[in-house]
């Protein structure tokens, strides 16, 4: 290449592109880079391949810019990255600030993809976060494959062919994980063919490749971009009925899938490696477009448990308001004051159970006048035949709402079926920044049989669904010999401030 009318005050960058070549560099007969050796073959380390910038300064106003390559890649001859030529008036620090950004982009990854592999290790059965996390990951390789981001570093001994397949497979994989984890985002909105067809293109395009590297650069390669875009059109046409229905987060990510269905026309109608080198050299897209998954999963996440929580306080059976307010009418036949306190006690069960829909924390006074309200309601349709007592050490914490009631009220049904006086306490213990909350009775406390049965409970079970969300922990249950039965949960404390002790 020969460089003319060159301003002689300024200096020069070449820019050379990563891992295609083996090559040298001169400007005129003076040596500036080289890459590798030029007899070379693909079995040679990656470690003697780097992408570089070469800065220079000549004072002649025409130079001759002469490379020597040996392309091992490309069977055509072809340079796969472009040489680019810059002047610049002073040395700038550009490289320093691509570095940091590749670094920051696969540090980000990978904290985002462990956070979602470990969610998904403790949340069973939610195929979304694994899929998500796999795509994060295998993202993040593919920046450190195209960017040279620790590669060498880590391998330096990995061979040019070993790199070249391990790049052609991160490219499968980010073609097959993409689609799928939105598909198990969306996953109505998508037919029943569609993971099965991803799944059969991926693995027919891997080993087209494996038995063919250069397969992708035949016309065999051309079929196979057609069929990832049919794919690419099927979630698209999946996204715009997503935000027809106004799925969360469903407008971002058909604006970024579109987004790179025109690099993709752009790139077909003017031959340009645009969307190759936005894609595939900065993960940028791939890295919003998890972020954007991962806001999606967190707010189906906590639309899911405000649903349970609402189908919890839905359970209040019919047949316990019947005969609540049957207690109530009979009693206020002979004992009107006391059947007017019955009315303030039903009212402030109902209130509990319907108006901490939208809470996840309320204080344990509100959750006590609840178990209160519901133990006065018992002892007027039964009598006072059992006893409640209340040892608070403790109450100025927040407790998830209808956790102390469904215990006491299966005390009350289980423990002392088979008795006509008991006693259940409910209790509060502080240890340090955890707190207990238990309740325990002495009734004919229960079995193997018993236990799994009440474990297997409405009731119980939701408890430890969310204690198991907000806090990853579980109910425990205690059953001594001598009889009486306890079951208590520990909670990190988390003291009540002003505010949500006036409104919860």
């Amino acid at each position: 290449i020969r460089v003319i009318n060159a301003p002689t005050d300024s200096g020069y960058t070449m820019r050379l592109g990563p891992l295609c070549a083996a090559y040298r560099l001169y400007v005129d007969d003076r040596l500036l880079a080289a890459n590798g050796k030029l007899s070379d073959d693909l079995t040679a380390p990656i470690s003697a391949y780097r992408s570089q910038r070469v800065h220079f300064s000549t004072d002649k106003d025409s130079f001759d810019i002469i490379l020597q390559t040996a392309n091992q890649y490309d069977t055509r001859g072809l340079l796969q990255w472009p040489l680019v030529l810059e002047y610049y008036d002073a040395p700038g620090h550009t490289d320093d600030w691509e570095s940091v950004i590749d670094y920051l982009m696969v540090g980000g990854l990978l904290t985002i993809s462990i956070l979602l592999l470990v969610f998904w290790l403790l949340v069973p059965g939610r195929t979304d976060l694994l899929l998500l996390g796999l795509f994060g990951f295998t993202t993040m390789m593919r920046v450190m494959i195209i960017q040279e981001v620790l590669i060498a570093d880590l391998l330096p001994q990995m061979s040019l062919i070993r790199f070249s397949q391990m790049d052609y497979a991160s490219g499968l994989l980010i073609q097959l994980l993409g689609p799928a984890s939105i598909a198990a985002i969306y996953p109505r909105l998508l037919p029943r063919w569609f993971s099965p067809a991803l799944l059969i293109y991926t693995l027919g395009l891997f080993l087209c490749v494996a038995a063919a590297p250069g397969v992708m650069q035949s016309d065999a390669g051309i079929v196979f971009d057609m069929l990832m875009a049919l794919i690419v059109l099927v979630v698209i046409i999946a996204l715009i009925r997503a935000v027809l229905e106004n799925r969360p987060g469903s407008a971002a990510l058909l604006i970024l899938l579109s987004s790179v269905v025109v690099l993709f026309l752009f790139d077909v109608m003017a031959d340009s490696s645009l969307a190759y080198q936005v894609l595939s050299g900065s993960g940028l897209v791939f890295g919003v477009i998890i972020l954007v998954e991962c806001v999606i999963i967190a707010r189906n996440f906590k639309e899911a448990q405000q649903l349970e929580l609402y189908a919890l306080k839905e359970q209040i059976r019919p047949h316990f308001i019947h005969n609540a307010l049957s207690a109530i009418i009979s009693i206020s036949r002979t004992d009107p004051d006391r059947s007017r306190q019955l009315l303030v006690n039903f009212s402030s069960y109902l209130r509990g159970h319907f108006d901490y829909t939208n809470i996840e924390l309320i204080t344990i006074e509100q959750e006590l006048e609840m178990v209160k309200a519901y133990v006065a309601l018992q002892q007027a349709r039964f009598g006072d035949g059992f006893r409640v007592n209340y040892l608070i050490e403790t109450d100025n914490f927040l407790i998830p709402p209808l956790t102390l009631q469904p215990l006491v009220e299966n005390a009350l049904t289980h423990g002392l079926r088979l008795q006509d006086s008991g006693t259940v306490a409910v209790y509060t213990q502080r240890s340090g920044d955890m707190v207990r909350i238990g309740v325990r009775d002495d009734g004919c406390g229960m079995d193997s049989q018993d236990s799994n049965l009440i474990r297997r409970g409405i009731g119980i079970a939701n408890i430890n669904r969310r204690l198991n969300n907000l806090y990853g922990s579980q109910l425990q249950f205690l059953s001594p010999p001598e009889g009486g039965c306890e079951v208590y949960l520990e909670i990190p404390y988390k003291e009540v401030d002003g505010h949500q002790s006036a409104t919860g």
